[in-house]
């Protein structure tokens, strides 16, 4: 038997070649490790130049998740990684009321380690898709951010807070603006 490992931009593999005579056997293959494997769960830029960073990958307020956030201070930080340092459009994924519409008016504050923006949670554009049939979600552009190359932190800070309308982020999404030069 030749086993074999490598590395490549998809992940790591390992292989294991089985002598022909076990080719057309079933067979059950166990794989034991002498520590506990390490899942890297860092979002990376995709093919199109898109990051989503969902809120399930964040570090946010104790307890309170991404429903309910009524508390001006309350923010949420997220781990990703970009193939290129770049300028992205940030928008925020809202989520609305069952059958609602989703009025916002939260200002908020997006920063990283080579800049930050902000703007005001309103005027977005509805999601569209089976995921989003029942519970709304909606788009709403925040505005323009550099990202350096490689893995970096983001953090999204709600700095004041419209009325009694709790907001619900469930994710930010990053999309790369094409340059003339490329």
């Amino acid at each position: 038997e030749d086993t074999s490992s490598s590395t490549s931009a998809a992940g790591q593999w390992l292989t294991v070649a089985l002598p022909p005579a076990l080719n057309d056997l079933p067979r059950r293959i166990e794989l034991r490790f002498a520590m506990e494997p390490q899942w890297d769960q860092t979002p990376d830029e995709d093919p199109a130049g898109s990051l989503v960073l969902p809120a399930r990958a964040a570090v946010g307020p104790a307890g309170a998740g991404w429903h309910g956030w009524a508390a001006t201070g309350d923010s949420a930080s997220w781990q990703l990684r970009c193939r290129a340092a770049g300028r992205f459009r940030v928008e925020v994924l809202c989520g609305g009321e069952r059958y609602g519409e989703w009025y916002g008016g939260h200002a908020v504050t997006v920063r990283t380690a080579s800049g930050s923006v902000a703007g005001i949670m309103q005027n977005g554009t509805r999601e569209t898709g089976r995921a989003v049939q029942h519970y709304p979600l909606f788009s709403v552009p925040v505005g323009e951010l550099d990202l350096l190359s490689g893995a970096q932190s983001i953090t999204l800070h709600v700095t004041a807070t419209a009325g009694s309308d709790s907001a619900c982020f469930p994710c930010i999404r990053l999309r790369r603006i094409a340059t003339s030069e490329g």
